[in-house]
């Protein structure tokens, strides 16, 4: 089996001390929550390959050490929902630590996150987010204005904002897929903590 990683700039260039937090990622996990934040946002073309996707709505993807922040083409027009006017996207990330040569056992209480949900709910936060800090710059918008950008019911994105305080620990749980298997985006929001403390120890965190 092939393993894939995208590697720092400087590292490759044997700067390893500029190389930062994050020197080596694997790159189908990165590519996975691009993607799939991507559909999330963008409208149009979601009967697109993932290639495609790419290659006509990404910009740029940048991997700090707490988030990946994609940026979306400028396009002409204005169908892609929100995406031209609000470019830049945030998504929750985590670095995957490096494998271990040998073979490792772990024993695990519950079963583990599918991928799909995992993406789901990382890009549900990270819209959560975009949305919040939209409004937090300009104190003009408000969720009304968000939810028509996003074609979406306003009692929706209302019911979601929450996510976008969530406890650092109850993501990374999430992003590694260590979150309880049947977590739901609605699950999530509802009746969240105000209290970090509180929000871990509720999915079983504490």
């Amino acid at each position: 089996m092939r393993y894939r990683y995208y590697v720092s700039h400087a590292l490759l260039q044997g700067r390893k001390g500029e190389a930062g937090f994050v020197a080596r990622v694997s790159a189908s996990y990165v590519e996975q929550l691009v993607i799939g934040a991507l559909r999330a946002v963008v409208n149009q073309d979601q009967d697109a390959s993932d290639r495609d996707l790419i290659q006509k709505r990404l910009d740029k993807a940048i991997v700090y050490r707490d988030r990946i922040e994609i940026t979306l083409q400028q396009n002409d027009d204005s169908e892609a929902g929100g995406a031209s006017s609000a470019s830049t996207i945030p998504i929750p990330f985590v670095p995957t630590l490096p494998l271990r040569k040998g073979v490792a056992h772990s024993p695990t209480r519950q079963s583990a996150m599918d991928e799909a949900r995992r993406v789901s709910l990382l890009t549900a936060i990270a819209r959560s987010r975009q949305g919040i800090e939209t409004i937090v710059k300009d104190p003009a918008l408000d969720f009304g204005t968000i939810a028509r950008r996003e074609k979406l019911a306003e009692r929706h994105v209302r019911f979601l904002a929450p996510l976008a305080y969530l406890s650092p620990r109850v993501i990374q749980a999430i992003a590694e897929g260590r979150a309880p298997a049947d977590l739901t985006v609605t699950r999530l929001a509802r009746n969240l903590p105000l209290a970090w403390a509180e929000q871990e120890e509720q999915l079983g965190l504490g």
